[in-house]
């Protein structure tokens, strides 16, 4: 992941009151399949360029990694987790509107790299992006770098 992209993950919709053990359990899809509209959607939105592993444990990525992609990952020949990168050096609105809708759709939510579960919904999708460290660093690169090394100083880390 690059320090400009934004990366967030569709999850199922945790239950109410869920607990965070349950909470952690449901950032993937293992327990239930992804919905194939949800897939074929996010599928669709860039070409698929590169794929690792072997059989039926597979990473497809879609789109440049270094820009916007998205990974969809397979265990035993079973999508278990989609992972969105979006490159906020330049947004493409679209790309991120197709993918609000597609999840909306579906009635999942989206976490962050951040483990922050919000809504598949316009304003809460833009305040978490806004909020990110990627949206931070393109903002002001040297500040947010400078912010970086003055924790990393506090926290007693060093190079």
């Amino acid at each position: 992941m690059a320090v400009w992209q934004f990366t967030f993950k569709p999850i199922p919709r945790p239950a109410p009151g869920a607990s965070p053990e349950d909470l952690w359990a449901s950032f993937g899809w293992e327990k239930q399949p992804v919905p194939e509209s949800l897939l074929s959607r996010l599928r669709s939105l860039l070409p698929l360029k590169e794929t690792y592993g072997t059989g039926s444990d597979t990473t497809l990525v879609y789109g440049e990694q270094s820009q916007n992609d998205i990974h969809v990952d397979y265990e035993d020949g079973r999508v278990v987790e989609l992972r969105i990168r979006l490159d906020l050096r330049n947004p493409d609105v679209a790309l991120l509107q197709a993918i609000v809708e597609a999840t909306a759709a579906v009635d999942a939510v989206f976490v962050s790299s951040d483990e922050r579960v919000f809504e598949a919904e316009w304003n809460a999708v833009v305040t978490e992006l806004l909020a990110s460290r990627a949206a931070q660093f393109v903002e002001d690169p040297m500040g947010y770098l400078r912010r970086v090394a003055d924790s990393a100083s506090r926290h007693g880390s060093s190079n």
